[in-house]
């Protein structure tokens, strides 16, 4: 089962990345917007499914405060 966790969290950094890729392509002012949304977003739910992965709750804590 860690082993799904683990691909979920490469999937969400890759997400990420992505994001970036095409907020840094693109140069309308609302992508910076829409970027900002994405990793917040994103960084929430890779600190929710790393927690899971490494059997640590005080990771959702981190996650519900963040």
């Amino acid at each position: 089962m860690t082993l799904v966790w683990w691909l979920m969290a490469i999937g969400l950094l890759i997400n990420i990345c992505a994001g970036l890729g095409v907020s840094m392509r693109r140069g309308t002012t609302v992508d910076p917007l829409l970027a900002v949304l994405l990793f917040g977003t994103a960084g929430v739910a890779l600190l929710v499914v790393l927690s899971a992965a490494l059997d640590n709750p005080r990771g959702l804590d981190v996650a519900l405060v963040f």
